[in-house]
């Protein structure tokens, strides 16, 4: 059973998402309003980013001191390159539109739950970050990668240092350094960041036909 926990935007929001989260019996939703956060042990936290304006990079770091261990979700009709690259290191795991349908929330929040994160393709356009040159010219540029590439990939995308990657996977630092510097020049991508936005868009695009 999900744990999630929702914040921010207008009551009639909040219940909504609630009772469409836990229609399928899966989840039990906490609702948490503007201010007086509920701290505690949550899976996924869904927050209305555009509630707080310019100020939703700074909420989301409070949301993840208050609720550790948990996937973060950020529902906002767009944000700058500067701010999406922030919240992404800082832990955000999902995107996703408010026009989105209740499908793609769902799809989102089962997505991070996993350990994956998620991002459409449209909000990637929107934000003016979806500039991978490579990622263009095929419908999937991922099989250019090795397997081991793509563990590293995945891992990185979940948060990972290299030094936690190379633990997990039991190689030197050093070599998981060496496959990232492969790995981005595949991708035609400038660094871990721009990787995790690369993997999540193909993340977001097997999940489209998700149940």
């Amino acid at each position: 059973m999900l744990r999630i926990l929702l914040v921010g935007g207008r009551t009639v929001w909040r219940l909504g998402i609630k009772s469409l989260l836990e229609e399928s019996g899966e989840a039990t939703v906490t609702l948490s309003g503007q201010e007086g956060m509920v701290q505690g042990k949550f899976d996924v936290v869904v927050f209305d980013a555009a509630s707080y304006g310019d100020r939703w990079v700074e909420k989301a770091l409070e949301i993840q001191k208050k609720c550790p261990g948990a996937a973060l979700v950020a529902v906002l009709p767009r944000s700058t390159k500067d701010d999406l690259m922030l919240a992404l290191e800082i832990g955000v795991r999902g995107f996703i539109q408010p026009e989105a349908d209740d499908g793609g929330l769902v799809d989102a929040v089962k997505c991070v739950a996993r350990g994956n994160a998620f991002m459409s393709r449209a909000f990637l356009e929107e934000a003016g970050i979806l500039t991978l040159p490579k990622a263009q010219y095929s419908p999937n540029p991922q099989h250019k990668l090795t397997e081991r590439e793509k563990e590293i990939l995945d891992l990185l995308t979940r948060g990972l240092a290299n030094k936690e990657i190379a633990q997990a996977l039991f190689i030197t630092e050093k070599t998981v350094k060496n496959h990232l510097y492969r790995m981005f020049k595949k991708l035609g991508v400038q660094g871990r960041t721009q990787a995790a936005v690369f993997a999540m868009s193909l993340e977001s695009h097997k999940n489209e036909s998700l149940d």
